[in-house]
């Protein structure tokens, strides 16, 4: 029988062996969670990292979507870029598959919902993104830059909604994974508090087996070797996550109360260049921007500046978590990234998106002021028209007038009369001038008989002085010297009038008010030549604008009021007569232009001079335009360059080297062909649209009819230029 000081000896050692089995039980059961929430962490962490990868790689692809209908403003090849928005589209498509088969499987459903919803809204955005660029590539196969542009725009528009939609699901999931690890981290701290209770409680066993005996001393060591395996797993524990801290491709920073780094993980000392350990006491506030200084936490991919060892400055991503209370003060997480690469190609786009626009808004001037020349060549033409009948309807009236005048005349009239006739006949005489003028300011240049082959100076300057006198500004006066022998020159009336005209107006442009142009002719050369000399007292021109003066389209005018092709034409007049002209001036003092014509009788050559801008005249070109506005451009701008210029509707019987300036018609492609192989130095400018680049690939210069008269001339220049080369 048990005594009772034994039975409770006997009963307290139970008691004790009790405490003792519940102490160890309750610390193996806490190893066993804490090896659990470790196990679960890290699969967590691997899966949500994992997904996370998964979110990123969507907006690359993204991206790669979207690069296609922008990078073939650049390359020009509509096929491959179409081919390669394929391929990107359907990696895009399986990419998101495999995100949604994930959030529906491994996210609970009151988490997953937005996220799919969000990620279908992506997809879909992403989808009309595509479905924008295939219009884009639509719009470029038709020669449609402008529209195209436009279309590029509304597509990025997209691109950058799904961008923002896959921004706002990362960012989501980000927020998922910060809220698992914070439940973890709030498990963890709760068996870390429990740890303090169960130390207290080894602590009195370890006192009661004192107290009870050798037996409890025995009990008390085989707990403390359970407790020291117990710290040696929280080491390892803490290891693992040191590992994990430092082999993370962001930057993490551990704050202490806001303002002092405590740890930083070598991602961050690199992403600031410098040591980690360099960081570590630093203040948080000497690598940002202080205009983000205090900062709100907890905050989410907030964009700053920050600064590197080095001082340079650099844009900067970082998240920061909620504090976490401590005994020490609160523990802030940041999590830092460096955004440079991502800021540059968001610059290059936005630079590459205002070229686009600032070419947009230059074709279009462009093709404004072309339409504005061809209204003004229109009004030029009805003026002309409205001049040649106005014309003739004064000669048609100066006939019966001069009749009666002179039947008034051979009457008995007092001497007042007669002196009113004589007035009366001086205005006739006035009137006739100005029909006469007027008829041969409406005459086509290029009409070779519209007047008579030759032309005497006096008689001419007598029929269009007057005419030609009021084309200058007010305020400019006007003197002009013609002796009364002047001989005849080799040149159409029509012709040397618009030459004339040219000059005139150009010596009364470049005046200012108060200033003078005078016109001169004189005989040189012991008779052989006539010079006619437009002078005048304006601004004058430089070395470099003299050298160019004689080029076709080249004017120091407004586009808007200047075609650039007036000295061409006055130079082309001469050059056809056998002539030259001749330009002296300087800089603020003045200028001198001057025709020299030979006066010889026989029919005129061209031997002494040469084509403007070094074209060679034995060149020629036949035009079959229909459009007359687009032909009249052509005949002025070709023959001004010294070609041998026709209009037919055939090309029969024309001799290479030639340019054939033609409409794009079905046709004519046979002709065009054996146009071009009949001679390599045969050039071709076909008019109209070319969407299957039937003529382009023949070798034809191809003008859409949209384009305007801009066009048509810089294809007129690149044929002439060609046949410059080949004749050379």
């Amino acid at each position: 029988m048990i005594s009772t000081g034994a039975a409770r000896t006997l009963t307290v050692y139970f008691l004790l062996a009790a405490f003792d089995l519940a102490t160890v039980a309750i610390s193996l059961s806490l190893n066993h969670r804490i090896m659990r929430i470790y196990s679960e962490s890290v699969i967590v962490n691997r899966n949500w990292a994992d997904r996370q990868g998964i979110y990123a790689n969507l907006g690359s692809l993204a991206a790669e979507v979207n690069a296609p209908g922008n990078d073939v403003f650049q390359s020009m090849d509509i096929d491959g870029e179409s081919r390669r928005l394929d391929d990107q589209l359907k990696e895009f498509e399986i990419r998101v598959e495999e995100a949604r088969r994930d959030l529906r499987h491994e996210i609970p459903a009151e988490d997953s919902g937005p996220l799919l919803d969000l990620l279908d809204r992506a997809e879909s955005e992403m989808e009309l993104d595509a479905e924008a660029a295939r219009v884009v590539f639509a719009l470029l196969r038709q020669g449609n830059m402008r529209e195209a542009g436009e279309e590029m725009a509304r597509m990025d528009r997209r691109y950058n909604r799904a961008r923002e939609l896959l921004s706002e699901l990362d960012a989501r999931v980000r927020l998922l994974q910060r809220r698992n690890l914070d439940d973890q981290a709030q498990a963890a701290e709760a068996l870390r508090q429990f740890e303090f209770l169960i130390g207290g409680l080894m602590v009195f066993m370890i006192l009661g087996v004192t107290v009870y005996g050798h037996y409890l001393v025995r009990q008390a060591q085989r707990n403390s070797k359970l407790r020291e395996q117990y710290v040696k797993t929280i080491a390892e524990n803490e290891a693992r996550l040191e590992a994990v801290f430092r082999t993370a491709s962001e930057g993490i920073l551990t704050v202490r109360d806001g303002v002092r780094i405590e740890s930083a993980n070598p991602a961050a000392g690199g992403i600031f260049g410098c040591d980690p350990a360099a960081l570590q006491g630093r203040d948080i506030a000497t690598l940002l921007d202080s205009s983000n200084w205090p900062l709100k936490t907890p905050c989410s991919e907030l964009e700053t500046l920050a600064r590197r060892e080095t001082g340079a400055e650099f844009p900067l991503e970082l998240s920061v978590s909620e504090h976490v209370d401590l005994p020490d003060g609160a523990l802030t997480t940041w999590i830092v990234r460096d955004i440079s690469d991502r800021k540059h190609i968001e610059s290059e786009l936005t630079q590459y998106r205002e070229h686009l626009e600032r070419l947009v808004r230059e074709r279009t001037a462009e093709l404004e002021a072309s339409n504005e020349q061809l209204r003004t060549a229109e009004r030029l033409a009805s003026i002309g028209t409205l001049a040649a009948g106005l014309g003739h309807d004064v000669k048609n009236l100066l006939f019966p007038m001069r009749c009666r005048l002179d039947l008034l005349e051979r009457l008995d009239l007092t001497d007042k009369a007669r002196e009113e006739t004589a007035e009366l006949r001086s205005s006739l005489d006035y009137l006739q001038q100005l029909s006469n003028g007027l008829r041969l300011l409406s005459l086509d240049p290029e009409d070779a008989d519209a007047s008579t082959e030759y032309t005497n100076i006096n008689e001419w300057w007598n029929e269009v002085g007057g005419l030609l006198i009021r084309s200058l500004p007010t305020g400019v006066a006007f003197h002009a010297s013609l002796p009364e022998d002047l001989p005849p020159i080799p040149v159409p009336s029509h012709k040397l009038t618009q030459a004339v005209l040219n000059l005139i107006v150009n010596a009364g442009e470049a005046s200012d008010d108060g200033g003078a142009v005078t016109f001169a002719a004189r005989t040189i050369d012991d008779g052989a030549c006539v010079e006619m000399r437009v002078s005048d007292t304006g601004h004058g021109m430089t070395p470099q604008v003299r050298r160019q003066a004689l080029d076709p389209f080249f004017t120091t005018k407004k586009r808007s009021f200047s075609t650039g092709l007036g000295l061409s034409l006055v130079h082309a007049v001469a050059h056809s007569a056998g002539g030259r002209l001749e330009i002296e001036s300087e800089p603020n003092s003045g200028a001198s232009i001057a025709m020299i014509f030979p006066t010889t009788h026989e029919p005129a050559t061209a031997k002494s001079a040469t084509a403007p801008s070094g074209i060679e005249s034995s060149w020629r070109a036949v035009i079959t335009v229909d459009d007359p506005r687009l032909a009249s451009f052509a005949l002025a701008v070709l023959t001004a360059a010294g070609g041998d210029v026709v209009r037919s509707h055939e090309l029969n019987g024309v001799a290479s080297p030639a340019i054939w300036v033609t409409d794009m018609r079905a046709s004519r492609l046979v002709n065009a062909e054996a146009f071009l192989n009949a001679d390599d130095r045969n050039r071709v400018i076909a008019i109209g649209e070319d969407s299957d680049q039937t003529w382009a690939r023949l070798g034809a210069l191809h003008v859409d009819r949209g384009e305007g008269a801009a066009a048509l001339r810089r294809s007129i220049l690149r044929a002439m230029g060609a046949q410059q080369g080949l004749n050379e």
